[in-house]
């Protein structure tokens, strides 16, 4: 359980590379964060993630791999890591994943498999963690999405297919957190204008204009820590007063 001065104990991310996810757990490090779970369905991420979480000085690290559409799996998975122990904070962001060769299916295309990764397994995982933290009894779900935009998807550097799922994720958010209605699980939806996700661009030139993950985390973990009386759901908008929040908590590494 986080204690009364926001001191977090373990952490479950989905999307192990994802650069917001990651940030914001440096900026949950704390002298009670022992144990963090990465989930994510390429070895790549998982390699990648564990590898910076490790560098946070956190001595337990633990990576998960799940099959791409495997729902009967990550029910499995999810139920057994809540089991296993208490899960003070879930952080959920889809990642883009890199073009493949292997597609998932005879029938998949680089399209259907990025969609089905980046919303259809991560909305069944963020309504299976929001039930189980509901079960637990405490803990907060931390929710990464893109805020409306008539421009989203309009660029030819854009990635498409990681912003029609942030686009998505953000419109379920909502229903995602009725899963845990009238209990002390808290969910923080973190709504990202498209145009300022450094995950959101193709190129390196597009991503110079887009949100520091440090800075953003700056402002995410404050909410997910506060022990102040909060509402159920919470929309945080970034970019907001980055600049005045950014190293509150920890000095940027």
């Amino acid at each position: 359980m986080i204690d009364g001065v926001g001191n977090v104990s373990s952490v479950l991310v989905v999307g192990a590379d994802n650069q917001l996810c990651l940030a914001t757990v440096d900026r949950l490090v704390g002298p009670r964060l022992a144990e963090v779970y990465l989930l994510d369905s390429s070895s790549l991420s998982l390699s990648r993630g564990s590898k910076r979480v490790r560098e946070f000085g956190i001595p337990n690290v633990s990576d998960i791999a799940y099959r791409t559409g495997d729902s009967a799996s990550l029910r499995e998975i999810i139920a057994e890591l809540f089991a296993k122990s208490d899960i003070d904070v879930v952080l959920i962001g889809p990642m883009p994943h890199p073009p493949s060769s292997v597609m998932d299916t005879p029938s998949s295309t680089q399209m259907s498999d990025s969609l089905r990764r980046g919303l259809m397994d991560t909305s069944l995982l963020a309504e299976l963690c929001a039930q189980a933290i509901t079960a637990q009894g405490h803990g907060v779900l931390c929710l990464l999405t893109h805020s409306p935009s008539k421009k989203a998807g309009k660029r030819t550097d854009q990635d498409r297919e990681y912003c029609a799922s942030m686009a998505a994720f953000n419109l379920l958010a909502p229903a995602i957190a009725e899963q845990a209605a009238g209990s002390d699980c808290r969910v923080v939806c973190v709504a990202i204008d498209p145009a300022k996700d450094p995950h959101a661009f193709t190129t390196e030139s597009a991503r110079r204009s887009t949100l520091s993950p440090l800075d953003a985390a700056s402002e995410i973990a404050p909410v997910i820590v506060s022990r102040r009386k909060r509402k159920p759901y919470e929309v945080v908008a970034l970019p907001s007063s980055i600049r005045g929040a950014a190293g509150k908590l920890r000095p940027t590494r």
